[in-house]
């Protein structure tokens, strides 16, 4: 994505007891409300640039 100009983040969440990418990961709800949280905010600054642009 970045060779093609378009910029690119990844998001992590904690996961309880470090497991990952496994059908028994879990994480607590609070992180994952941060975490939408904190997508939202991205998601409306990533918007706000793209209509200065245009």
């Amino acid at each position: 994505m970045p060779r093609a100009g378009v910029p690119t983040v990844m998001m992590f969440v904690q996961s309880l007891y470090g497991i990952s990418h496994n059908k028994i990961e879990d994480t607590k709800e609070d992180h994952l409300e941060l975490c939408v949280t904190a997508f939202d905010k991205l998601a409306k600054k990533v918007m706000g640039w793209i209509q200065k642009k245009n």
